[in-house]
């Protein structure tokens, strides 16, 4: 499958918004909360009080988890959570209003568009973005794109964290992803089939390697990359 443009793959997660944290939680067997945890712990910084721009933020489980965390660490972190879907951030509205948090707000703009009129941040973060900004035909290199725009909108000494899934490294994990997609595609037809089989097909194709890269030519530092569970989420951290 070819790249996608940035339209369509607004238009994919437009659709899904409904069952999306539903079905992100059963494909990952209720992983994925705590691959958000571990990014929550990697964006606390040293400031008792902090800015955070979560790019992609979706129906903001990973801004809810960031100010949760920050909260019990004695922190407080004001969140922004910036996603190009109105649906996935009304959704994320309604939860976080549910739940009674202050200190999370929803911002609508793409991951190209990352620019100072959203202030200075200590810490950028962003989950299961990563696949959709390399593979758009928007702008060129997204990824670089993306990368780009949060190092110009962090503070000195600020720090990105990066969650997403690609191939394990292992070849007994490798073999049990290409079962496991099996069964993700399968689960995932019954919601959006097209959108589902193009998630699956990017985590095979995401390379961890060009991330970095790409990450130490923008001008990131301490760049370090592990890996997850059974080794499909990793978590990619830097500081600016």
């Amino acid at each position: 499958m070819g790249p996608t443009k940035t339209g369509k793959i607004e238009k994919m997660f437009s659709k899904v918004s409904s069952n999306y944290d539903v079905i992100n939680h059963l494909l990952s067997l209720n992983f994925d909360k705590g691959w958000r945890l571990e990014a929550a712990k990697a964006s606390i910084i040293r400031k008792k009080a902090y800015r955070v721009l979560d790019v992609a933020a979706g129906t903001g489980d990973l801004s809810i988890a960031v100010k949760t965390h920050s909260e019990s660490m004695g922190r407080k972190a004001e969140v922004v959570a910036y996603d190009f879907s109105p649906e996935m951030m009304e959704i994320g509205s309604q939860k976080v209003g549910k739940m009674g948090l202050a200190g999370i707000s929803f911002v609508k703009g793409d991951a190209f568009g990352i620019g100072k009129r959203l202030g200075r941040f200590d810490v950028v973060v962003s989950g299961f973005g990563l696949r959709s900004f390399e593979f758009s035909e928007k702008r060129g290199d997204g990824l670089s794109a993306f990368l780009k725009g949060s190092f110009s909108v962090m503070g000195k000494g600020g720090r990105i964290v990066l969650l997403d899934l690609a191939m394990p490294e292992r070849k007994a994990d490798r073999a049990f992803f290409r079962i496991y997609s099996k069964l993700m595609l399968l689960v995932g037809s019954f919601v959006d089939a097209e959108t589902y089989s193009w998630l699956v097909s990017t985590i095979s194709r995401f390379d961890k390697k060009k991330l970095e890269r790409l990450m130490r030519e923008t001008g990131f530092r301490n760049i370090k990359t592990r890996s997850l569970g059974s080794g499909i989420a990793f978590l990619t951290t830097a500081d600016k």
